[in-house]
């Protein structure tokens, strides 16, 4: 990069208006490092030292397509941290500059968004800043010939058809129903492309669902149901679901049994290969396209996903004997566990009992060693932690009685043993 270019980019940030301290320095740009997603296409990858010594990640694009307004929330990079070579260990700030066609959708010269600091996930930035500029405007930047949109709508919008879809019953006491099927539209398997279906249950899923779902309709892999079983929510949760309508298969809220009787719902309305997603947690981008190429019937797949700030390698193995070793949003279910169903006495750890119980009938997994999956630690049983343990006791001794019976003891001495220190540590 030349000094001149430099100027002309450092010039351009500081002529944005926005509340961030001004860029002093570029001392890189570079080709687009984001995964691309709908309705746009990057035109470069900026970092650069603030007045103050603020560390600067800049993303430029130039957008032609509506989605761009669906992807706020998940759109800042929330695997890997952008570090300048030589810094030390601190949060940059983010800057997502679009240079939009007037086809976006954009009316105004400018439009400023700050992403809630609420949704951060992962906590690599500082602040994340998306800035809208309505093309014709100044900028150092070339904009490429686009006759047809490389990547357009959303993935779960791209393979629909007519058709009979499945829907739940009626129910006096559901609160709101919606989504693409209520219109008559469903999806089936493609050649090459199975069909994924993606199933979130929530209750009060505030103000992550939006996150969660905006996540899944930008996936760019093309054959994505998208299914959100709600049980009854009163904080704003159905005005997100109503919002995303178009781009949801089905959406339903009516009060449930519990998380795994929802889970369940959502098993008979899907209609490919299985993943659940937490309404507080996010895909990772391009998660899908990976995963896609290793379904298969017979199989399921595992994945890391990222919990907070650590990594997490499940394993389908032997080692389930002993205690629950996948978690849940790392696994990829063939279709035949609709069939399955998940046991709903327990209130914590059933989709370990599942699990337990497909190994034991001979089904094997696939690892993919890619994480898919950034998960917020509010898990219902992060925050039950002896009780989780108490039913997997009781799922292990049901279902593997010989190992339960040789390592009940150590299991309840490592537990005794967590609690004595948490009681200290309070």
């Amino acid at each position: 990069m030349s000094l001149p270019q430099a100027n002309l980019i450092c010039t351009f940030l500081n002529r944005l208006d926005m509340p961030a301290p001004r860029v002093l320095q570029i001392t890189r740009a570079e080709p687009h490092d984001a995964v691309a997603l709908p309705g746009w296409q990057g035109l470069g990858s900026i970092s650069g030292i603030g007045e103050r010594g603020e560390i600067y990640a800049a993303d430029v694009r130039y957008a032609w397509g509506p989605e761009i307004w669906k992807q706020h929330r998940v759109d800042f990079g929330v695997n890997v941290p952008t570090w300048l070579p030589g810094e030390s260990v601190r949060k940059p700030i983010k800057l997502v500059v679009y240079l939009c066609e007037p086809t976006t959708g954009l009316k105004e010269s400018q439009r400023f968004a700050m992403v809630p600091q609420a949704i951060l996930a992962g906590s690599n930035w500082q602040a994340v800043y998306h800035i809208y500029l309505l093309l014709p405007c100044a900028h150092p930047f070339t904009l490429p010939e686009i006759t047809q949109a490389p990547l357009s709508g959303f993935a779960t919008t791209r393979h629909l058809q007519g058709g009979a879809p499945e829907r739940l019953p009626p129910n006096p006491a559901r609160c709101g129903e919606g989504g693409l099927r209520t219109r008559g539209q469903r999806k089936y398997a493609q050649d090459h492309q199975p069909l994924i279906s993606v199933i979130t249950v929530a209750f009060n899923g505030m103000p992550f669902i939006e996150q969660a779902i905006q996540s899944v309709i930008n996936q760019a892999y093309a054959n994505i149901e998208l299914i959100v079983v709600d049980g009854g929510s009163r904080d704003g949760t159905l005005a997100v679901l109503r919002e995303y309508d178009a781009q949801i298969d089905y959406w339903v809220s009516e009060p449930d049994h519990g998380i795994y009787a929802a889970m369940n719902k959502g098993l008979k309305l899907a209609n490919g290969y299985i993943y659940h997603l937490g309404a507080d947690d996010v895909l990772m981008p391009g998660a899908l396209t990976q995963v896609a190429a290793l379904l298969d019937p017979s199989r399921i797949v595992i994945t890391n996903v990222l919990s907070g700030k650590q990594i997490v390698r499940s394993r389908f193995n032997w080692e389930m004997r002993f205690q629950n070793k996948v978690h849940h949003q790392s696994a990829f279910y063939p279709p035949v566990i609709k069939t399955w169903a998940y046991a709903e006495q327990y209130q914590i750890c059933a989709d370990y009992e599942l699990n337990l119980r497909l190994y034991n009938a001979g089904y094997r997994a696939h690892y993919l060693d890619a994480v898919t999956a950034y998960c917020r630690k509010t898990g219902i049983s992060n925050a039950a932690y002896f009780e989780a343990h108490r039913e997997i006791s009781a799922i292990r001794r049901r279902l593997c009685p010989r190992a339960h019976l040789v390592f009940e003891p150590f299991f309840v001495f490592k537990y005794r043993t967590k609690h004595w220190l948490r009681l200290r540590m309070d």
